[in-house]
């Protein structure tokens, strides 16, 4: 069964991450809706707020406890996720003017959309268990109520972007520079590494390195509160300047980048270093968020001027020196905290040589890096000097951040859905009717999306 004309042009495409949900239109240059994953409660209230709702109703998070429903990309609280989808789904089924139409690139609807009268295109992170893809089939067609239904793999977003952009996959038996890439997903909870042929991902060579943003953001919070402040439970304000000040030293710099700021403790802060930022805190009165700003500088000395706690002079701050560094570093030596892992350099070449030999030197010549994390500056440069020396000398190796200016890292993998569910003639013969899931269920899922390699439940 294929899509009913009712609906042929009305699917709505969902990357579903652990921290963002980002919904629009398939055809759409890009989401409707951005949000959190998450819902949060105010100490003082007992009424939740639900993903957009925390970023536009709340001004305060210090009170804010928010409960987010994946862990290391598998979605685990289903209660949770329901609220987040029924919050977000009819918001993005709204009526939309010709104006904003235009401006995204999208279609007018002069009328809402009902859920039975489209699709949805929805993904899921590499390697989920069976007993969570088949609750997500019963959740989109029994509580959402949904008339076609597909799941892909989350790396398929970036490699059907990639085959767009450079017009990859000749169709043929060899498999061109286009067809083939390793999608690197930095993501929230988790980093995935994911060969992709032809657009399929290959569940055997699928790893997965249990480091992402969160744990990065946790990492930071420890070395604040020790060395000043306790933050502990100032998850977003640390989190806000992770993403605003936190880089990854270059390749054979972490030596003099420790040498430049600790050497700093015992003498005069030449003005020249750069690694020195304060992320100044907010009041909560007339100001919600941190912002970073250079410790002042002394006009006798031409160095920077430490600024004291309690000192009210100044705003209060956070002194941010060698920990800027420091934290990412543990994508290259998770040994530095204990974690058991291979590096992520060493996790790239492993997965690349779980493939045919055949297929590696493609697969190096197109390696993605998507996700909140590969926006780390100095994450690409420093990546592709540690992975060098793992790649055979013969084979060339070629990395890029989204597609390098073309995309945003974060929204590539939805954009690759957008495409291919408005233009791919696949999608038609993928999609599940609600009558086909009514006549075999959820096995009738499995069997149809396993047919077009579009299977998440192998890998590690």
């Amino acid at each position: 069964a294929g899509l009913r004309p009712s609906f042929s042009e009305r699917v709505l495409v969902v990357d579903n991450g652990a921290y963002t949900c980002k919904v629009g239109w398939a055809g759409e240059k890009d989401p409707k809706i951005v949000a959190p994953n998450a819902t949060g409660v105010l100490k003082s209230q007992l009424e939740p707020y639900v993903a957009d709702q925390i970023e536009s109703s709340i001004k305060n998070h210090a009170n804010l406890t928010l409960t987010r429903p994946c862990e290391r990309g598998i979605i685990t609280n289903w209660p949770c996720q329901i609220d987040v989808w029924q919050r977000l789904f009819p918001l993005a089924m709204q009526p939309t003017s010709p104006g904003d139409a235009s401006s995204s690139g999208g279609k007018i609807l002069s009328q809402g959309v009902a859920p039975k009268e489209c699709a949805l295109s929805a993904s899921v992170a590499p390697c989920t268990p069976t007993s969570v893809v088949r609750c997500m089939d019963e959740v989109v067609f029994e509580e959402l109520h949904f008339g076609g239904f597909v799941r892909y793999p989350s790396p398929c977003g970036p490699s059907w972007r990639l085959a767009q952009l450079r017009q990859g996959g000749t169709g043929g038996g060899d498999v061109d520079r286009g067809s083939a890439c390793v999608v690197v997903d930095l993501g929230f909870s988790a980093t995935n590494v994911t060969p992709c042929i032809m657009g399929v991902p290959v569940p055997r060579a699928t790893k997965r390195l249990n480091i992402g943003g969160k744990l990065l953001t946790n990492l930071l919070k420890e070395v604040v509160s020790y060395r000043q402040y306790n933050m502990m439970d100032e998850f977003r304000l640390i989190n806000g300047a992770k993403e605003a000040l936190s880089y990854v030293a270059p390749y054979g710099g972490i030596a003099q980048e420790m040498k430049a700021t600790c050497g700093g403790r015992k003498r005069r802060i030449p003005s020249g270093i750069a690694a020195y930022r304060e992320w100044v805190l907010p009041d909560y009165a007339t100001t919600f968020d941190g912002y970073s700003r250079t410790l002042p500088i002394d006009e006798s000395t031409g160095c920077f001027r430490r600024t004291r706690p309690g000192d009210p002079s100044v705003e209060p701050a956070l002194r941010l020196e060698s920990e800027r560094f420091t934290v990412p570093e543990v994508l290259f030596f998770p040994s530095d905290i204990g974690l058991k892992q291979a590096s992520l350099p060493e996790v790239i070449a492993e997965a690349v040589g779980s493939c045919d030999l055949l297929i590696q030197a493609p697969l190096y010549a197109n390696v993605i890096l998507t996700g909140g994390t590969a926006c780390l500056p100095g994450l690409k440069d420093r990546l592709y000097r540690e992975l060098r020396p793992l790649v055979p000398s013969h084979m060339d190796l070629k990395m890029s951040v989204g597609s390098d200016g073309e995309d945003d890292p974060v929204l590539m993998g939805w954009r690759g859905a957008s495409d291919w569910s408005s233009s791919s003639p696949d999608f038609a013969k993928v999609v599940v009717s609600r009558e086909d899931f009514n006549e075999g269920g959820s096995d009738y899922c499995s069997n149809r999306f396993n047919k077009f390699g579009l299977s998440p439940t192998v890998g590690y």
